[in-house]
């Protein structure tokens, strides 16, 4: 799957630190990269994204307006977590969600938050439960000037397994609670075998382009949930976000 990729070299000048210079790219568009390494020889690669586009980093390019942020060290007022999922009627479960600090102990979640004191996230410093499912719900969000680009925009530190056996979910809802649409839910396959596993916060972003108007202004309050589904075995350290914002692009 390499043709579809650029390759660019790695610059060093003391053999420990490497950097890289991205060519520019146009204006709002998305930007995804990985980094291989090989043996001299070629005969041994290895990818960080292990083959994987949904591992793969990527980000929106422009600079970017903070239209509204929670970064959860005070709190995080507006949202609710509970057990079940209210948008999947008939899935039932016990609360999994916290909000507050990490110590590493665990080790598929993250050492500490992306920034500040705190997160929210399934089973904070511990694996999800098994034969579960848990919801959060942001508080409404309105957009109530015209603008171009708008993003719903998060660091996200995730590992779950398979969507065949596991099942995390971003979606909207309407304004009766019910499920609208989803934005994002972790890759399925026919064998199970494409678990999941970030290995430190990267950065995800999804355009809020197709529930906005032609200016760019809001069609109603915006009502976001996340959630986490899983069946009886292998649990890992499930969501774990923070800096959850919506962000407008510039040019």
């Amino acid at each position: 799957g390499m043709e579809a990729w650029t390759k660019l070299p790695l610059a060093t000048s003391d053999g420990t630190n490497y950097a890289i210079d991205f060519p520019r790219q146009p204006a709002n568009s998305v930007a995804k990269y990985f980094m291989a390494l090989s043996t001299l020889d070629g005969a041994v690669v290895a990818y960080d994204h292990r083959g994987v586009d949904e591992d793969a980093y990527r980000f929106w390019v422009g600079d970017r307006n903070e239209l509204w942020c929670e970064d959860f060290d005070s709190g995080a007022e507006g949202f609710v977590h509970g057990g079940g999922i209210p948008w999947e009627l008939d899935v039932l479960g016990a609360d999994d969600w916290g909000i507050g600090a990490v110590t590493g102990i665990n080790l598929n979640d993250p050492d500490a938050p992306y920034s500040g004191t705190a997160l929210v996230g399934t089973a904070l410093d511990a694996d999800y439960a098994p034969n579960n499912a848990s919801y959060l719900r942001l508080p409404a969000l309105s957009i109530d000037q015209p603008g171009l680009m708008r993003l719903l925009s998060y660091r996200r530190w995730l590992s779950v397994e398979d969507a065949l056996y596991d099942q995390a979910r971003l979606v909207l809802l309407d304004d009766l609670g019910a499920l609208s649409s989803q934005l994002w839910s972790n890759p399925a396959t026919a064998g199970g075998s494409t678990r999941l596993a970030d290995g430190d916060w990267v950065l995800r972003d999804h355009s809020l382009a197709p529930y906005l108007d032609e200016t760019g202004l809001g069609l109603g309050a915006l009502n976001f949930g996340y959630s986490l589904r899983s069946d009886a075995g292998l649990e890992y350290g499930g969501w774990n976000i923070d800096d959850l914002c919506v962000v407008e692009l510039d040019d």
